[in-house]
């Protein structure tokens, strides 16, 4: 009895550790399959990034793990969307940078454009002192040819010394931040006064070069000129007449009242130099109205065949006095014009003024009308000493007088023929001048005829022959 429930005993332990072994091995396998569940998505992930730095974005779509494979898939699916999406918008910022490089590059070939077309002479100097850009107008200023080799500005033009003022003037080491010169640059017989200005381009701390402006002066330097003499002259034509009337003034208070010659002739010469003195501070007046455009035109109907009789008989004296021949050849009949009868008196007095001042003994000055259809012309001629070809073009320049010692060693303030020139393109004219040193000038009037070309009488030609 003892043995068999014993035996029994043994038997039900070992299907007792049966069972237990079997819900181990059980539970290891359900473990087995939860981890190897677990480690798909992962060894998929694995696969795929061996692949995704290179996969195109064609590809992405490829990358993506089933649902199936649980929550780490969807994780995953996730990443390669936001992949996807950083793929595209890199290819837009890319795109982006295209278009911008485009636009700057189009950006600095206008501006380009815009530099070569300034009137003012360009030159831009890099952080090495060389020119990295010259434009149209400095190479024209500075005479300097294309010939395609490296351009520096050591050799920039031929004047040496102009080479070597912008050579120190962008040298790095010079902090000044605005610099401005005059030079004065020759080549042959043309004479070019620029006004040099140098910015420097800084970045703080350190210089990135230099801008250098080059600007024709010429007339500017030519006009200052002029101003300075004009004023010598001025200042001479109003000394002498000032300098007679009061030696004649103080004549006439020594009590000559005894002496009527020498009183008389005191009282005329105070009266010629007072008129002189008006007619210089009216000429004066009048070229500063004209300046500012403060000359209003009192338009009238103008005679201008008697006109010119009174002008051409206010300064027969004159003539006579020089002994020059004054003549006016007027045609038979002259179209009235409208205008202001005072400031066109002004222009052919001036013209034949001129002409009889620049005229010695002996010679001839003629005013002469011509009519056509629709405008009148007036010459004035003279065989006096003329004007140079170089200076022709100046004449009509307000305070201009030429070099010439037969000019400087007559009175004038360089006005009557700017303040003529100015009245005559007020009337719708113009004013043109032709002359030859030592032969003697024209200077022609060119005005529009009146309205409806009504004509004046002019006198008959033996008396415009003879008119005062």
């Amino acid at each position: 009895f003892a043995v068999g429930q014993g035996g029994e005993g043994f038997q039900r332990m070992w299907a007792a550790c049966a069972l237990a072994l079997l819900a181990v091995l059980l539970a290891l396998l359900l473990v087995y399959r939860a981890l190897r569940q677990s480690l798909r998505p992962a060894a998929a992930i694995r696969d795929n990034l061996l692949t995704v730095g290179d996969a195109p974005e064609t590809r992405l779509e490829e990358l993506r793990l089933a649902d199936e494979l649980g929550a780490v898939a969807s994780a995953w699916n996730r990443i390669v969307d936001l992949l996807a999406q950083m793929r595209r918008e890199l290819a837009g910022v890319h795109s982006t940078r295209e278009l911008v490089a485009a636009m700057e590059q189009m950006d600095r070939s206008r501006a380009k454009e815009i530099l070569e077309l300034l009137p003012d002479g360009l030159i831009v100097v890099d952080e090495s002192g060389h020119p990295a850009l010259v434009n149209h107008a400095a190479r024209h200023l500075l005479n300097v040819t294309d010939d395609g080799g490296e351009v520096r500005l050591a050799t920039l033009s031929a004047d040496q010394e102009l080479n070597r003022l912008l050579v120190r003037m962008t040298a790095p080491e010079v902090r000044n931040h605005r610099a401005n010169v005059y030079h004065t640059i020759r080549y042959g017989e043309h004479e070019t006064t620029l006004q040099v200005t140098v910015l420097k381009v800084e970045l703080p701390g350190q210089v990135q070069g230099a801008l250098v402006l080059l600007r024709d002066v010429s007339q500017q330097k030519h006009a200052e000129r002029a101003r300075d003499e004009f004023l010598q002259h001025v200042t001479h034509e109003l000394r002498t007449p000032l300098g007679n009337i009061r030696a004649y003034t103080e004549t006439l208070m020594e009590d000559i009242l005894d002496d009527k010659e020498a009183y008389k002739e005191c009282l005329n010469v105070i009266n010629t130099e007072a008129r002189r003195l008006g007619r210089l501070v009216e000429e004066v007046l009048q070229a500063s109205q004209l300046e500012v455009g403060a000359v209003r035109l009192k338009v009238s109907r103008v005679d201008l065949g008697r006109l010119l009789q009174q002008t051409v008989g206010d300064l027969q004296a004159a003539a006579d006095e020089k002994q020059i021949e004054l003549r006016l050849d007027l045609p038979p009949k002259v179209p009235a014009i409208e205008g202001d009868k005072e400031r066109l008196a002004v222009v052919f007095t001036n013209l034949l003024g001129n002409a009889l001042k620049y005229t010695d003994a002996g010679g001839q000055v003629a005013a002469e009308c011509r009519c056509q259809a629709n405008q009148v012309e007036v010459a004035v001629r003279d065989t006096g000493v003329g004007i140079g070809p170089e200076e022709l073009p100046l004449v009509f320049d307000k305070f201009f007088r030429s070099k010439s010692p037969e000019v400087q060693c007559r009175p004038g303030t360089g006005l009557g023929l700017a303040t003529a020139r100015h009245i005559a393109r007020l009337h719708g004219g113009d004013i043109t001048a032709t002359s030859e040193p030592g032969q003697g000038s024209c200077f022609t009037v060119t005005l529009p005829a009146g309205e409806g070309g009504q004509l004046s009488e002019g006198p008959s030609p033996a008396e415009a022959a003879h008119a005062p």
